[in-house]
């Protein structure tokens, strides 16, 4: 079961940072839901797939099976033919680029991670680039309307309207 309250949704186009990997597997283990969205090149299974970015997304997926299993493995994705409501690798007309994190904790209050980062040794050790930490239910809900959208949820639309949030 899932813990009461904590929620984590990931979509990012680059995971290799060994400390984030290792955080995201803990909060599965303690239950909190953790939904993933990553990057697909072509339509090999996950399990075949080879490369940093797939090794990482292949961890969390393992983890999801071991503490959430569901009739098929999320380690056994195939971009295009596989459904899973907490796991998706996408890529019609190019790389899922995006790179937000959307968080509600135990107390629920709702953040939004966003910026120009990969969760990459390189990304955040090496390389210029920034991410806003954003406590804001409202602009939780338009992200979290687009990233159900990308899991292929039935009853999601796409963000299809500019939204104006302002911030205090």
């Amino acid at each position: 079961n899932h813990t009461a309250g904590a929620f984590l949704d990931i979509c990012i186009y680059g995971l290799n940072h060994e400390g984030i990997i290792q955080a995201i597997e803990d909060a599965i283990q303690r239950g909190v839901h953790v939904r993933f969205i990553g990057n697909a090149d072509g339509t090999l299974s996950l399990s075949d797939q080879s490369g940093a970015y797939y090794e990482s997304y292949y961890r969390i997926a393992k983890a999801l099976d071991t503490v959430f299993p569901s009739s098929e493995q999320r380690i056994n994705y195939v971009p295009g033919t596989s459904e899973f409501d907490d796991f998706a690798l996408l890529n019609t007309s190019g790389i899922m680029h995006h790179k937000f994190i959307l968080s509600t904790d135990n107390d629920n209050r709702d953040f939004v991670i966003a910026g120009s980062t990969n969760l990459t040794t390189s990304g955040i050790e090496q390389n210029n680039n920034n991410m806003l930490l954003i406590e804001d239910s409202s602009l939780l809900a338009t992200y979290r309307q687009q990233f159900e959208f990308y899991l292929g949820l039935s009853d999601a639309s796409r963000v299809s309207t500019k939204a104006n949030h302002t911030i205090d």
